[in-house]
């Protein structure tokens, strides 16, 4: 029988969490107008922290294993920025 501990469970609920707040990032805007707002606020913070996500870090603190080891990477932010540019001309 295999046992799964609590930590386990707790570890994969958030890296889920993280997962889903990508992603809603990056396509929610289509289905609900005001998520829009999320993608500069995550660019700033991205900015600001020295191309550091702060969830990352939260979860590197946490659990020693954030699921986006490193920094945020060009090709991230050129998808971001691609992005923001859609959500500012689609309005």
């Amino acid at each position: 029988m295999i046992m799964i501990s609590l930590p386990y469970i707790i570890k994969k609920f958030i890296f889920f969490l993280h997962l889903g707040f990508i992603l809603i990032t990056l396509f929610g805007w289509h289905f609900y107008r005001p998520l829009g707002v999320l993608i500069p606020i995550v660019g700033s913070s991205w900015d600001l922290n020295n191309s550091r996500c702060l969830l990352s870090q939260m979860e590197e603190y946490i659990f020693e294993e954030p699921i986006v080891p490193g920094r945020i990477t060009l090709y991230s932010r050129l998808i971001m920025w691609i992005d923001i540019g859609w959500f500012i001309l689609s309005t």
